[in-house]
């Protein structure tokens, strides 16, 4: 009974020997991979690059100048003759206010004129005889000065009528509505028939060559511009084809809400193909181009104004601080810390520290 019991015991000691030596390895393995966690991860090539320095924008095409025509003259049209998409000169004549109100008041005019002068001559032949009579004193020295008052007053009557003449002329002129710009109707807001008092609105005219283009640039780029600068542009009509336009206008201030400044350029449109309010991409190159050596921008890591990246050295990720340069599009030029053809993780680097193991995806 006695050799039973042992046996027993032994056996029991045995299981909870070789179970506990399970339970270190399984512990063992589990600490093995903790410590050998690894990092999946995309790189970059560390490269050099030809680049032409340049200020990217957008904007729009808009045109030199608009104008609102309105009449200066109250009445009926009797016609007008051009609508939208017209082509108009400075000086055309777009239509006409009924004249015969017009007409009548610069006849009558003409017959108020042609009265004060015959009066005035009436008054210079007497003042004259009445001259040579108080010469001789055989007036009184009251009645030649009434003649010389009258005379007076007649000469002042003529320059009323010529005043109130070139009045109902010029009044009579503003019956024809002319186009003050060259350009083309953007909208006719009235028709033949239609009464126009003083101040109604009649076209709309634009001027599209040249043509504004309008974009902005942020206020670090503003010692990078000046006028007279080449604009590069295209336009979503015309996907293969690049426009150019030329500084003209640095507006004065700084948008306090963007921090940007407005720019504008002037675009010859003598085609005609470019139309006001279409979208542009605008580049402005300001400087010679250069080799850089570069990488994409989303690998920086900012510890308040210092940047780092992780490159990979035997599969292991390894922080190093770079000064950076200017920025070209996704790309962002390297002064210091890096060389040609390090491999820059560009993918992943927001889980690393220094010594972390990496899998370099391919």
């Amino acid at each position: 009974m006695r050799r039973y019991k042992s046996a027993a015991i032994l056996i029991f000691l045995c299981m909870v020997i070789t179970t506990t030596s399970g339970c270190s390895k399984k512990d063992e393995a589990k600490s093995s991979e903790i410590q050998e966690n690894i990092v999946n991860v995309k790189t970059y090539n560390v490269e050099n690059k030809l680049i032409h320095p340049s200020i990217d924008s957008v904007g729009s095409l808009e045109a030199y100048e608009e104008v609102v025509l309105s009449s200066e003259a109250s009445g009926a049209l009797s016609r007008v003759n051009y609508r939208e998409g017209n082509v108009v000169n400075r000086g055309t004549i777009l239509a006409y206010v009924d004249s015969t109100d017009y007409k009548l008041r610069v006849e009558s005019a003409k017959a108020a004129l042609n009265q004060a002068q015959a009066y005035y001559e009436n008054i210079k032949a007497e003042h004259a005889r009445k001259k040579t009579l108080y010469e001789k004193e055989v007036i009184s020295r009251q009645q030649y000065d009434d003649i010389a008052t009258k005379l007076t007053l007649a000469s002042s009557d003529i320059d009323r009528a010529q005043s109130s003449l070139a009045l109902s002329r010029q009044e009579l002129n503003k019956t024809t509505v002319r186009s003050p710009i060259n350009g083309v109707i953007k909208a006719k807001k009235v028709a033949t028939g239609d009464y126009v008092k003083t101040g109604t609105a009649l076209f709309e005219i634009i001027q599209i060559n040249p043509l504004k283009l309008s974009f902005t640039i942020p206020e670090e780029s503003i010692g990078k511009i000046n006028k007279g600068q080449e604009v590069l542009f295209s336009v979503n009509a015309f996907p293969e084809k690049n426009f150019k336009g030329i500084i003209k206008t640095i507006y004065p201030n700084v948008e306090e809400a963007t921090r940007n400044l407005k720019i504008e350029a002037l675009v010859n449109n003598a085609t005609g193909e470019l139309k006001p309010g279409m979208f542009a991409k605008a580049k402005i190159y300001t400087g010679n181009s250069k080799n850089i050596l570069t990488i994409p921008a989303v690998a920086l890591l900012y510890d308040d104004t210092e940047a780092r990246v992780y490159t990979v050295e035997a599969n292991v990720a390894k922080a190093l601080p770079v000064t950076i340069g200017e920025k070209y599009g996704e790309m962002v030029e390297i002064i210091q810390g890096l060389q040609k053809d390090q491999q820059v993780i560009v993918t992943g680097q927001q889980n690393l520290s220094e010594g972390v193991k990496v899998n370099v995806a391919r």
